[in-house]
């Protein structure tokens, strides 16, 4: 039994934190000019910006796109992801591990102007304090020859089976000579 039992305790305010997970993409290498059907290495660096470490494995993608965000229309580029298995596939904060990978440009890509879009965690599978920064887009510009045509020239009537005189201008408008000695108009 003590005189004062009212001085046998004492609080401060203390701050909990539990911490997070922050995967980002931080360094990428691409070429900046490729062309369609092209086999072109990739790499991107993942790191663990938060002060928590990541818990089981996750899924980093690469994708082919008409602009900076990664949507249904982009086109995977990396076969099903690379799958993310560091040791016990855990990433500690500030730990990073890089990727490479060699990939094809699908021969069906549209536009002179595309983006390469390096994903982490992309199924979402980690549980992170920023899930906006997990796509880093570099802009790549196409190689390619582009045929166009102008200066048409056709007379205003014809008869049936008759013969007329049509012609035309073809410029190849892109940033590549065509490869092809000929082509049909």
């Amino acid at each position: 039994m003590e005189a004062d039992e009212s001085n046998n305790s004492s609080a401060i305010p203390v701050e909990v934190f539990n911490g997070d997970v922050d995967l980002v993409v931080t360094e990428t290498i691409a070429p900046s000019e490729i062309t369609w059907g092209q086999d072109v290495f990739l790499s991107w660096t993942v790191t663990n910006n938060g002060n928590k470490k990541t818990a089981r494995g996750f899924y980093d993608r690469g994708y082919l796109s008409d602009d900076e965000f990664l949507d249904d229309l982009d086109s995977e580029l990396t076969s099903g992801g690379q799958y993310y298995t560091h040791g016990e596939s855990i990433l500690y904060p500030s730990d990073s591990y890089t990727v490479e990978q060699n990939v094809t440009i699908p021969q069906d890509a549209a536009g002179s102007t595309q983006y390469l879009l390096f994903i982490t965690d992309d199924n979402q599978d980690r549980v992170e304090s920023d899930e906006t920064n997990n796509v880093r887009a570099v802009s790549i510009e196409f190689i390619a020859p582009n045929l166009t045509i102008s200066n048409t020239f056709s007379p205003a009537e014809a008869v049936v089976n008759d013969t007329i005189d049509i012609f035309w201008t073809v410029t190849n408008t892109g940033n590549e000579p065509t490869s092809a000695y000929r082509w049909y108009d």
